[in-house]
């Protein structure tokens, strides 16, 4: 039978060890035998966490335990549906009990359009384990940060590029005024003329808050925050997800960088003038996802956020002879692999330090380069499930290294570093 996992969010006075001491008393992430180091019990520990695992249950494992930050798309599931050996390989990685993690891990991904709540009820649900929000690193998730900057600059908005759910997301990061793509376009169809609305649609969505359940944040769509917001100047873009309608999102995104007050609405008022920008670049534009091709059902690999990136910049350059300034986040940038660090360590029990950490992915150019290039811990695995693919032993451009066929084979090749077994039981 399915097992249902309710998550919740818990005081910090709730922490036992690591995140997962949140989910209950009894469990804490940890690895119940052949870790290197010594395994204590004494009356001096009476107070530490309990370990879940099927031997030693009540065992403080000290020293070295392995890490791991699986991808997603390509390695665990491919589209919408799972691959069976990454059931397999989050079954060996997971109290099959409690469904809790017996060792540190994150799931690293370069997709996003959603919150890290959201993705981690999903994973729950789709492999039958336990996710926390603490666990999902999503393309977007660094973006949060820079929520303070922009709420200081009273009386501007921020876009949100990609699916309409991604403003709710800049929202649930603390973003005082996001505005979809889809709505601002909405709002001045006069400057997208080719893109097509489904009214009906929209104002479902709006009444119901579309994706989640927690509609704290649903108020991005309200008519009235829309019309308020969409006469805003814009202060910073932020790509989020992959674009649904690319004339729109270059266009939108032209207008309001090349215009002197970023004000979509002057571009539709034609009783106003509009002043060109002629000098330096004033509005920040961020890009969440560098991927030029992501694997689904589909035989071929499917264009990216990365593609749009460069139509929308060879677009820029043809038009004003200059190039678009933009800020890049996602794998294989080093800000990600700082939080996967920062995210495991987290999840250490007293006493335990991490050996590796086993970043596994399908895409040499983003999971790969990002882990070979983060600092000596990380140890990069390719798997042939996604993107790559063929008879080639390595990549030769960004060589892993480890290649292995899939996920399974990778968690049992990280095991048998480690711990002289494949398995953790």
């Amino acid at each position: 039978m399915m097992r249902s996992y309710m998550l919740r969010k818990a005081a910090p006075d709730q922490l036992l060890c690591g995140p997962f001491g949140r989910f209950q008393r009894d469990h804490a992430v940890g690895i119940s035998l052949g870790i290197t180091g010594r395994l204590r019990r004494s009356s001096s520990e009476a107070h530490a966490p309990k370990l879940s695992g099927p031997r030693e249950s009540s065992a403080l494992v000290t020293g070295q335990v392995p890490a791991f930050a699986f991808d997603i798309d390509g390695v665990l599931q491919r589209g919408g549906s799972k691959l069976a050996a990454g059931i397999e390989a989050m079954r060996a990685l997971h109290d099959s009990e409690t469904g809790l993690p017996r060792v540190p891990l994150v799931f690293l991904t370069n997709g996003g359009g959603h919150t890290e709540h959201a993705r981690a009820q999903k994973l729950s649900r789709m492999f039958d384990i336990q996710v926390r929000e603490e666990q999902i690193i999503l393309s977007h998730t660094p973006m949060r940060n820079l929520a303070p900057k922009y709420n200081a600059l009273k009386d501007k908005s921020v876009l949100c590029v990609g699916r309409r759910e991604c403003a709710r997301v800049a929202a649930y990061y603390g973003f005082e005024r996001p505005i979809s793509s889809e709505d601002l376009g909405f709002m001045y169809q006069s400057s997208t003329p080719l893109s097509q609305y489904d009214e009906q649609k929209r104002r479902i969505n709006s009444e119901q808050g579309i994706i989640g359940n927690d509609d704290a944040f649903a108020h991005v769509f309200a008519p009235e925050y829309l019309r308020e917001t969409a006469n805003l100047g814009v202060a910073s873009i932020f790509v989020m997800h992959d674009s649904a309608d690319w004339g729109r999102d270059i266009q939108l995104i032209s207008d309001i960088v090349l215009t002197e007050e970023s004000l979509p609405s002057r571009l539709v008022d034609p009783s106003v003038p509009v002043t060109p920008l002629l000098g330096e670049q004033r509005v920040d534009v961020y890009f969440s996802n560098p991927d030029f091709i992501w694997p689904n059902e589909v035989q071929h690999p499917r264009y990216g956020q990365g593609a749009f990136r460069i139509a929308l910049c060879a677009v820029y350059r043809e038009l004003t002879r200059r190039e678009l300034v933009y800020e890049q986040f996602g794998k294989p940038q080093a800000i990600q692999y700082r939080e996967v660090t920062r995210r495991l360590t987290h999840q250490l029990c007293r006493g335990q330090t991490i050996s590796h950490i086993y970043a596994i992915g399908d895409n040499p150019a983003a999971d790969v380069r990002g882990a070979n290039g983060a600092g000596k811990e990380f140890v990069s695995v390719l798997v042939r499930t996604g993107c790559f693919q063929g008879d080639d032993e390595n990549d030769s451009n960004d060589p892993a290294h480890i290649v292995v066929p899939d996920a399974l084979h990778a968690v049992r090749e990280a095991l048998r570093r480690e711990l002289g077994t494949d398995s953790l039981s």
